[in-house]
């Protein structure tokens, strides 16, 4: 790890207090998920737009004019980066109930803020539980308050997609609302899901996407 890597490492320690806490606070005197999924939003908005400059990782949003804002949807996106998430919630306008593994619930401050803000915790080692999770969560959304989720359950380490599961599905139709499939593209080379203790090269990646809404993380120069 160079000295600039742990430099970008502990601004992402620092970001993580500075916006966690506040919204952890926040979100306990917010009653309803409705009101925390809009607190949420800023929240993610915000502390993505951030990280992803320390890392110096740009997104390009491509097919966003085929969502409706108003309306509810089911997103489901493929999953290959640390960078897949932070360049989701910057370019979708929704107000978005992440479903994530309970895993991440242990991380001081990051999982305290998943909970606390009404995001949707999974338990992928009892899929009866993970339903009704999903279950009480639909209950409680209104509005365009959607849902995003990765249906191949985990990071794919090569970029290939992985079996997709069902729970993404089962939720757009149990709901009754439209589910939209996304794509993250070079993400996987601009942060790989090996380097959880580093910080992504530069490289430079092409997208073909054009009716599907998404984003594609790219790396500035370091000139630039």
């Amino acid at each position: 790890m160079t000295l600039l890597n742990a430099a970008q490492l502990v601004l992402l320690g620092i970001l993580t207090l500075l916006i966690g806490v506040p919204a952890i606070l926040l979100a306990l005197l917010l009653p309803g998920k409705a009101l925390k999924g809009k607190l949420f939003l800023v929240v993610s908005k915000t502390y993505a737009r951030i990280a992803l400059w320390f890392f110096r990782i740009q997104v390009v949003g491509r097919g966003l004019a085929n969502i409706d804002p108003g309306k509810p949807y089911v997103f489901m996106s493929n999953h290959a980066s640390h960078a897949d998430s932070p360049a989701l919630a910057l370019v979708i306008s929704h107000p978005l109930h992440w479903v994530f593994k309970k895993e991440l619930a242990r991380i001081p401050v990051f999982g305290w803020a998943l909970l606390a803000c009404g995001q949707i915790m999974v338990d992928r080692a009892s899929p009866e539980k993970s339903r009704e999770a999903l279950a009480e969560a639909l209950s409680g959304l209104s509005g365009n308050n959607s849902v995003m989720i990765y249906p191949e359950g985990t990071r794919s380490r090569d970029g290939d997609l992985l079996p997709f599961k069902k729970g993404g599905f089962r939720m757009a139709f149990r709901w009754g609302c439209r589910s939209s499939r996304c794509g993250c593209r070079g993400a996987a080379r601009s942060w790989p899901p090996t380097r959880s203790g580093s910080v992504p090269a530069p490289s430079r990646s092409r997208s073909s996407r054009r009716s599907r809404p998404g984003a594609r993380p790219r790396p500035t120069s370091p000139t630039s």
